[in-house]
């Protein structure tokens, strides 16, 4: 140097100062002591990228490359193929020895190399990862926990080494052993909770299927049943107590699951929501939703989960936007279910992006914005229960309504068939009695026939005979009547008969007497509570009736009279009615005897003929 100007001698002596200190640059320090229950390890560490993945801790020593420091509270760098060097130094600050626990609170890096040196030089290496065997960790723990062991003001410098198909995020906090526990169990007991009550909900969906057949029901138990799996999966639970030796599987359920979230999800919200009937256009759009998902899902098997969680995750995000915009239109266009449906889902993308902003920093870490997802998701699944509820409610009022209707038609059906009924019973009635009348009437004469004559007088003889009343039994003949037909012909006769009908019935005074045709031009009478004089009276005023004036027959004026013979007795078990009806034809004989046109009481006396 001594060729060289004064001015050049000293500047290169500066360089080779600042090269020096570059090259003596230490990591960054945290200072611990006994007071130190919980220290968040991310601000401040230096990191290192190694784009090809193949450099050694001697290498990343030794290398050129500036480390760089991390500005915010975790480290996080997303997707990406790179492996990424960490470092730090803990410094203790107490005389006597520490014990403390690492944690690395992401559970699904696949490979994380941890590196001690104490200040003896003594290195300490650990293979972490969830494509390591869970039992090969140091400590069992969902997470990746490290014991540290601090002797007296020791200092241990700390070199991770992470690569991973996940998102790149490193939440690295150092515990006191009793404060971790503390904190670990009451995160065990929020997840308890946490995942009590999805237990409770998926059941209570699951027998509601089974109860109500309603697809709703099933398409949400397995959303219910999904979200829980896939979250106990991002934070290795499921790794921890489930499948702790399958490492292909851990990776594979968790984007099994979130494709479940997303396929069960679109297809109870098709349902929930009718999209069917509400919207075309939302509805084929579901549908692709989770025919992608579908698709998505069945990469997992045939892809790296690098490459399918990078498609899972954009179509998880989609589904959720859609979720909550399809929610708005429905509640818009008055659907009852709509607003507890759309603010579920917002507590869900609120408890999504909560949980994200601080792992970004943007948001202080502690157990509320830890368990975000966990706390957003229980009030979704709530929050959607008591929307199907609320279309329980409004199903089974429309179908109430439905009934009242149905019913209030069924009623007017009911009472104009009955009035049909009513009219249809009344015209049979009237035409049964017609027709009655008609089978117990004489054409001819309209007098009740002899059908009629034989059922009633049966009945009224029974009817005398029990309460020993009187009754009168009176047998009309038309005086020559053979003569009349012989000379007039047989519709002069039928006049005459009809004629002799007509006054026969004008001769009667009481609705119970009764006059019927006999047979042929002969006629019989029955009067109830009536003896021989007032037989006698009728007797006399029909034949009156008959010989008092012409009877027109086929133009003819024709002089008619009759003969009558009544039988008057109490009816008993002595005689018969035929007896009776015997006796009156024996007085009717004597009485055309005795010279025609006349009326002739029986008397025992009586000849036969």
């Amino acid at each position: 140097m001594r060729g060289l100007p004064l001015r050049l001698q000293c500047l290169s002596i500066l360089l080779v100062l600042l090269s020096g200190i570059s090259v003596a640059t230490q990591a960054q320090v945290f200072e611990i002591d006994r007071s130190t229950l919980q220290l968040s390890l991310g601000r401040g560490i230096d990191y290192l990228e190694d784009p090809s993945g193949e450099l050694s801790l001697d290498a990343v020593r030794k290398s050129t490359q500036k480390w760089k420091t991390y500005p915010k509270e975790t480290f996080n760098e997303g997707y990406n193929d790179s492996a990424w060097w960490l470092r730090f130094r803990l410094q203790s600050q107490d005389d006597f020895p520490l014990e403390r626990r690492l944690e690395i609170a992401y559970a699904v890096l696949d490979k994380v190399d941890v590196y001690l040196e104490n200040r003896d030089g003594v290195l300490e290496h650990h293979a972490l990862g969830d494509r390591v065997l869970f039992n090969q960790r140091p400590i069992e723990h969902r997470y990746f926990l490290l014991p540290i062991y601090f002797e007296s003001r020791d200092s241990i410098d700390v070199y991770l080494r992470v690569q991973t198909g996940s998102s790149v995020q490193v939440p690295l906090t150092l515990w006191d052993v009793d404060a971790f526990a503390v904190n670990d169990s009451n995160r065990t007991i929020l997840q308890g909770m946490y995942y009590g009550v999805m237990i409770v909900i998926a059941l209570y969906n699951l027998l509601m299927f089974g109860v109500l057949r309603d697809i709703t029901y099933l398409y949400y138990a397995g959303y219910v049943i999904c979200m829980p799996l896939f979250l106990a999966s991002l934070s290795g639970q499921t790794f921890h107590y489930f499948w702790p030796e399958a490492t292909d599987w851990n990776d594979q359920s968790v984007v099994l699951f979130l494709g479940g979230v997303v396929v069960f999800s679109g297809m109870f919200i098709r349902h929930i929501l009718l999209l069917k009937t509400l919207s075309k256009l939302w509805d084929h759009a579901f549908r692709l939703l989770v025919l992608a998902g579908c698709i998505a899902c069945a990469l997992v098997f045939v892809t790296s989960y690098h490459d399918a969680i990078r498609i899972m995750l954009p179509l998880a995000s989609v589904v959720c936007v859609a979720a909550i915009s399809v929610g708005f239109f429905a509640w818009k266009r008055g659907q009852p279910s709509a607003n507890y449906y759309t603010l579920g889902w917002i507590c869900l993308l609120s408890g999504g992006l909560t949980l994200a902003m601080s792992k970004n920093g943007w948001l202080p870490v502690n157990i509320v914005t830890e368990y975000a997802t966990q706390l957003g998701s229980a009030i979704e699944v709530v929050l959607l229960t008591v929307a199907l509820a609320q279309r329980i409610n409004m199903e089974r009022q429309m179908r109430f309504e439905a009934q009242s209707e149905m019913l209030k038609v069924q009623m007017e059906v009911n009472e104009a068939l009955e009035a049909r009924v009513r009219e249809r019973t009344t015209a049979l009635e009237e035409a049964n009695e017609k027709l009655v009348r008609l089978s117990n009437t004489d054409a001819l004469t309209g007098l009740p026939n002899r059908r009629y004559l034989d059922e009633t007088l049966d009945h009224e003889w029974d009817r005398c005979k029990r309460y020993q009343h009187s009754l009168a039994v009176l047998l009309l003949d038309i005086d020559h009547f053979k003569r009349v037909n012989d000379t007039y012909g047989h519709p002069a006769g039928d006049d005459c008969i009809a004629e002799t009908a007509r006054r026969i019935s004008a001769g009667l005074r009481h609705p119970s007497d009764q006059a019927a045709r006999y047979g042929g031009e002969e006629f019989c009478l029955f009067l109830p509570e009536t003896d021989e004089a007032g037989a006698l009276t009728v007797a006399e005023r029909i034949r009156t009736l008959m010989a008092s004036s012409v009877v027109m027959a086929q133009g003819q004026a024709l002089n008619l009279t009759i003969s009558i013979g009544l039988r008057v007795l109490i009816p008993n078990d002595n005689i018969p009615l035929s007896q009776c009806l015997h006796e009156a034809d024996l007085a009717l004989y004597q009485a055309k005897r005795q010279g025609r046109n006349r009326s002739e009481i029986y008397s025992p006396e009586m000849p036969h003929p």
